[in-house]
């Protein structure tokens, strides 16, 4: 029934520090023939799924069998359900165990190879963490979720001193997380990061200054008793904008004097809710892929 195809274990290691799980399907698939695989996801891990054959030879959908949500689908399973390309990063995590069945269609005029993968990694708290730095030289500050930029940062620009974890947010697109942008300005260095779109839309067609620099991180999209509001206010004399969640810092700032409040920004996760979790417990074991060809 399952000629042609390999299915390896998804196998889930976990002690709360670290996670791996990998899936990979090869074989060959018919014209309009369909292998499911019923998998299931846990809380605690990010799944990524991909899938290496170049061209459409065959679809990739990712599905809740309860619901009819599609959790995931690669550039070929979208185009058959009529769907945008935003599913297509690869990226799924759940807040509770959550059944989901992968289906493979052939999509082909003949016969085609298809080599599918899927991997999942532990949660860290780095990945949340939104890491903020001063420069002691201009007075503006500077927010990034990358790691890898942050390491930049420390070890080419003395001149930012790092002030550690400004907030948390996401830096891989979550359920439920909305974007935030980062522009910077082009004559001054100062950063502007903003959640709001009809602001994203005012800075790229009035401010060619502003240079878009795309994603910077992801945060919730609503408030909750795990989010934390993040406010932001600018400096008159050197244009910085500080993004901060503490109403101490917010209050000191302004009755110094030389900020002015811009109201809320957009929503954090609490630390609270980051170490929560990283902490939770994991399945432990082994999960099965079972598979079914249908004709």
């Amino acid at each position: 029934m399952l000629e042609g195809v390999r299915a390896y274990p998804l196998g889930v290691l976990a002690d709360t520090k670290e996670a791996e799980a990998e899936l990979q399907l090869e074989g060959v698939i018919a014209p309009a023939e369909q292998f499911d695989y019923v998998v299931t996801l846990v809380p605690g891990l990010i799944y990524r799924f991909s899938e290496f054959v170049p061209g459409p030879a065959f679809s990739a959908t990712l599905v809740d069998p309860h619901n009819g949500e599609v959790l995931w689908a690669n550039r070929a399973g979208l185009a058959r359900l009529g769907l945008e390309g935003s599913l297509a990063d690869g990226l799924v995590q759940v807040d509770a165990p959550r059944e989901a069945i992968l289906m493979l269609n052939g999509v082909s005029d003949s016969a085609a190879a298809f080599l599918f993968l899927a991997s999942a990694e532990s949660i860290e708290k780095d990945q949340f963490a939104v890491f903020r730095f001063f420069n002691t030289v201009s007075g503006k500050y500077f927010f990034t979720a990358s790691e890898a930029e942050r390491d930049f940062v420390v070890e080419t620009m003395p001149a930012l001193k790092p002030e550690g974890v400004g907030f948390y947010a996401s830096d891989v697109p979550l359920e439920g997380f909305v974007p935030v942008y980062r522009f910077v300005n082009v004559n001054d260095g100062n950063y502007l990061y903003t959640a709001n779109e009809g602001e994203r839309e005012v800075i790229l067609s009035g401010a060619p200054y502003m240079r878009f620099e795309g994603v910077g991180f992801f945060t919730p999209a609503a408030p909750s008793e795990d989010t934390t509001p993040i406010f932001r206010l600018l400096n008159f004399e050197s244009g910085t904008y500080l993004y901060t969640a503490s109403l101490f810092e917010k209050a000191f700032l302004l009755l110094k004097g030389g900020w002015r409040d811009e109201g809320f920004a957009f929503n954090a996760v609490t630390a609270d809710a980051v170490d929560a979790l990283v902490d939770s417990p994991l399945l432990i074991g082994t999960q099965t892929i079972t598979g079914d060809g249908l004709a």
